[in-house]
């Protein structure tokens, strides 16, 4: 094994824990502004994958019930 494998490995393990920071939400954010590079077809699977994303994987927030008698 040579010096620079590891050396990858660990940018990637850098790059991996900044991306993973950003959550679902901050994710789909960047991955939208990229959606023009790509063709029609391709632009509408990839926005396709991220509303999925924000839909079922998404954090949220249960709100708690407020008409509740106690």
């Amino acid at each position: 094994m040579t010096i620079v494998q590891p050396i990858q490995i660990q940018v990637a393990q850098n790059v991996f824990e900044a991306w993973d920071k950003l959550g679902v939400i901050g994710r789909a954010e960047k991955l939208e502004k990229a959606l023009a590079a790509f063709s029609d077809d391709q632009g509408k699977m990839a926005q396709w994958q991220i509303d999925n994303a924000k839909r079922e994987i998404a954090e949220t927030r249960v709100m708690p019930e407020s008409n509740r008698r106690t």
